[in-house]
């Protein structure tokens, strides 16, 4: 959007299906609607197979081990978190929150911004690739009054406006992803079994 890079993989991460095949069909069971939005390894397969920058990332699950990287601010501190979310304590020792998923494409793709939501808390992070490169982390909070669920940043070109004062929005395929999913096609997997994948040779 107006050259702005914008990737995402949407539901939960859940170790017994991640790398199951989209088995679900409606009518979905009890079930199976809860393990439709659990994110499966071909889509993670996908985003890995990306080399060009990513402006910003979208999840709803948090990345794993992001609250190690609080940015120190009111809304980025590990015992901040757990001051108002005191039983996610539990699951951060056992390695239980988060998705693991999402903590490697951080850290491979390096976007600028990455966004999350379901934890249903404000929190701020900030993680450093390099000396030049960091990803700003913020999760957002429901949508609820008094709840900080929304946050604006300036990204880009200065956006072109018709001379009535309309925004002018520039959409664009991107054409890396475009290859992407027509060469992995072959893996898509839609049986209750196991998807098997070749290991991504730059993540070796």
């Amino acid at each position: 959007v107006n050259g702005v890079r914008i990737g995402g993989i949407s539901g939960i991460y859940r170790g017994y299906n991640y790398e199951r095949g989209h088995f679900e069909l409606t009518p979905y069971t009890d079930d199976s609607v809860r393990s439709v939005y659990s994110i499966r390894n071909l889509e993670v397969f996908r985003l890995s197979q990306l080399s060009s920058k990513m402006d910003i990332m979208l999840s709803h699950d948090w990345p794993a081990n992001i609250w190690e990287h609080g940015d120190g601010t009111r809304n980025g501190t590990k015992e901040g978190l757990l001051r108002f979310k005191p039983h996610f304590a539990a699951d951060m020792e056992s390695g239980r929150m988060g998705s693991w998923p999402c903590w490697e494409r951080l850290t491979k793709l390096k976007p600028s911004y990455w966004y999350s939501a379901h934890m249903h808390c404000r929190f701020d992070a900030l993680v450093h690739h390099s000396e030049t490169e960091t990803t700003k982390f913020v999760a957002l909070d429901k949508c609820l009054p008094r709840r900080q669920f929304f946050d604006f940043i300036d990204i880009g070109d200065e956006v072109q406006r018709t001379d009535d004062g309309r925004a002018i929005l520039d959409f664009q395929y991107d054409k890396e992803w475009l290859a992407v999913l027509s060469t992995t096609n072959k893996f898509l997997n839609c049986t209750f079994s196991y998807t098997k994948l070749p290991r991504p040779p730059h993540d070796a």
